[in-house]
């Protein structure tokens, strides 16, 4: 058995077993809402899930769950230029703003329409409590 049916298999029995008592939610993440970016020291691909950002191949991996993000910030994003970066800003000014740098402009609007989509989702959420 490969590698990925055992870990598939091993996901379908662990789910259901998590699910009912209240411990564990598994999320999975976006693939085809995934880009590419460096928020360390090399290119990776970032995939979105509902509640985080993560990048969970190698060391070191980079988990940002949305509740937590106040603003998210696109820098130089200009005609001509061939990348550009984002920032996200805590809620706890206290917590250093994570940058991810060199996405490719190509990949813009779709960055674009999933920060849309989850931020204001995130910000209403907090507005109704």
């Amino acid at each position: 058995m490969s590698f990925s049916l055992s870990h598939a298999h091993a996901v379908e029995l662990t789910v259901p077993a998590c699910q009912s008592n209240g411990r564990l939610e598994v999320d999975i993440p976006f693939r085809e809402l995934g880009f590419q970016g460096v928020p360390f020291r090399s290119n990776v691909l970032l995939q979105p899930t509902t509640e985080t950002l993560v990048f969970l191949t190698e060391p070191p991996f980079l988990v940002l769950t949305l509740s937590e993000i106040e603003i998210a910030h696109l820098e130089r994003v200009q005609y001509g230029l061939k990348n550009f970066d984002l920032v996200f800003v805590f809620q706890d000014f206290n917590r250093a703003p994570v940058h991810i740098n060199t996405i490719p402009m190509n990949q813009l609007d779709t960055v674009k329409e999933w920060l849309e989509y989850v931020l204001y989702n995130s910000l209403f959420a907090r507005l109704k409590r």
